[in-house]
This record gives structure tokens, C-alpha cells and sequence, in this order.
């Protein structure tokens, strides 16, 4: 059996398609063959002045798009995303809705912070 996945455009990215992975996530880590996943910085180039390091993942419609990290304060949880090129607003509502996924696992508040 053969699965394929429809192209979007940047446009219409879909909530579901937007995705905060954790560090040691099996999507990036755990298969042999992770051709089609970009890892590592000769495949990911860092916006200017930065560094790619290995942290929690943002992936938009099955590649890595950015890094997040979280911070507990006292109203909640601030996650922290780091995209590794400029998002359109249909992706940043995605990675919103992402954001809000996770405030729903967490059962704490979760502000974004998207740099």
C-alpha cells in the first residue's frame, strides 16, 4: 500500500498539519530512514546570527520548520518558538492552534511567543 499526501500552499495550511514535537520525538529520531525529515544544519540553514541546535521541534506539513522550548511561570507555561524561516500568517495561526493542543494536554495556560 501506497500512502501520498496532497501539496497545500502556504496559504492553506491546515491546524493539523502545524505540530510542537518534543526532543526525542520518534517522527525525527527513531527510523532508519528519515530522508524526507530535514536534520541537521546542511539541510536547515539558521537565520542569520544563529545556530541550529538540537531542541523541541516546530514541523509545518512534515518538515522542520523551527525549534520551541517552554518555561513555567506563574500563570502558566510560555512556549517559545524559534522558526527557522519567516511564517505566513496561516502557519502562525496553525502553530496558535498547535500551542492551544498542547494548553488542552497540559491542562495549564499556555501563552506563544513566536520570534
Amino acid at each position: 500500500m501506497y500512502w501520498s499526501v496532497p501539496s497545500r500552499t502556504a496559504s492553506l495550511v491546515a491546524a493539523d498539519s502545524v505540530h510542537l514535537l518534543p526532543i526525542y520525538d520518534e517522527y525525527l529520531v527513531a527510523y532508519r530512514d528519515r530522508a524526507l525529515v530535514p536534520h541537521g544544519p546542511r539541510k536547515i540553514a539558521a537565520r542569520p546570527g544563529h545556530s541550529v541546535t538540537f531542541q523541541h521541534a516546530l514541523v509545518i506539513d512534515g518538515g522542520v520548520a523551527g525549534t520551541w522550548r517552554s518555561a513555567r511561570g506563574p500563570r502558566g507555561i510560555t512556549v517559545s518558538v524559534t522558526p527557522l524561516r519567516r511564517l505566513s500568517a496561516a502557519e502562525k495561526r496553525s502553530v496558535a492552534a498547535a500551542a492551544s493542543r498542547y494548553e488542552g494536554f497540559l491542562g495549564v495556560p499556555v501563552a506563544l511567543k513566536i520570534a
